[in-house]
C-alpha cells in the first residue's frame, strides 16, 4: 500500500488526499459564490410591496454562534488526536456533530416559520433564492454531520496522531461550511 506521508526531505510533497479534499473545496467555493451573486442579482431585482419578506435575526444568530462553536471544537478534536489523545478527539467530533444536528433542527424551525408566513420556493423570485442558498447550505452541513460522524464512529480505532489525515479532511470541510454560512448570515440575513 502506497503512503500517504511526504518523503523525508520532501518539501513540497501533499498528502493525495488532502490535495483532493482542498481541490473538492475550490469547486464547493465557486459554486455557493455563483449561489450567493444569483441570491445578490435576484434580490436587487425585487422591489417592495409583498415580494419583499422580513426575516427575524433570532435563530440565524443563534445557528450562527452554533456553528462557530461546533468550529472550535472541530479544531480540539484534531488538536487532540494530534496529542495522542484519542478518546478525547472523538469526543469532540461527536460534539462538533451535535452542534451540527442542533443547526439542522433550527433550520427546520426558521423554514416552518417561513412556510407559515406565506415565503415558500414558489411565492417570489425572492423565495426561490433564499431557499436555494440556505438549502444547498443546509444539504451541505448534513453532509459534514454524515462524514464526521463516520470518522467519529467508523475509524475511531484507526485515528492516530500518525493518521489523522481522515480527522483534518473533515476538518477542513466543516471550516468551509462554517465560513460560507457566515457569508450567508451577512448577506441574507444582515444586508436586507
Amino acid at each position: 500500500m502506497a503512503s500517504h506521508h511526504p518523503a523525508a526531505g520532501s518539501e513540497i510533497a501533499v498528502d493525495s488526499r488532502k490535495l483532493g479534499i482542498w481541490v473538492f473545496l475550490a469547486s464547493e467555493v465557486i459554486f455557493f459564490a455563483s449561489l450567493i451573486v444569483a441570491y445578490l442579482v435576484l434580490h436587487n431585482r425585487v422591489t417592495g410591496g409583498p415580494t419583499v419578506h422580513k426575516l427575524s435575526l433570532t435563530i440565524p444568530t443563534i445557528n450562527t454562534m452554533i456553528l462557530l462553536t461546533s468550529s472550535v471544537a472541530m479544531v480540539l478534536a484534531l488538536a487532540h488526536l494530534r496529542d495522542g489523545n484519542r478518546r478525547a478527539s472523538i469526543a469532540w467530533l461527536l460534539t462538533t456533530a451535535w452542534l451540527g444536528i442542533c443547526f439542522l433542527i433550527l433550520k427546520g424551525v426558521e423554514y416552518n416559520h417561513h412556510l407559515h408566513e406565506g415565503l415558500t420556493p414558489s411565492v417570489n423570485v425572492f423565495g426561490s433564492a433564499y431557499y436555494a442558498v440556505t438549502g444547498f447550505h443546509a444539504a451541505h452541513v448534513a453532509v459534514g454531520v454524515i462524514w464526521i460522524l463516520s470518522v467519529a464512529l467508523g475509524l475511531r480505532h484507526r485515528l492516530s496522531p500518525q493518521n489523522d489525515v481522515p480527522v483534518e479532511a473533515a476538518g477542513l470541510y466543516w471550516h468551509f461550511v462554517d465560513l460560507v454560512w457566515v457569508a450567508i448570515f451577512v448577506v441574507v440575513y444582515l444586508m436586507r
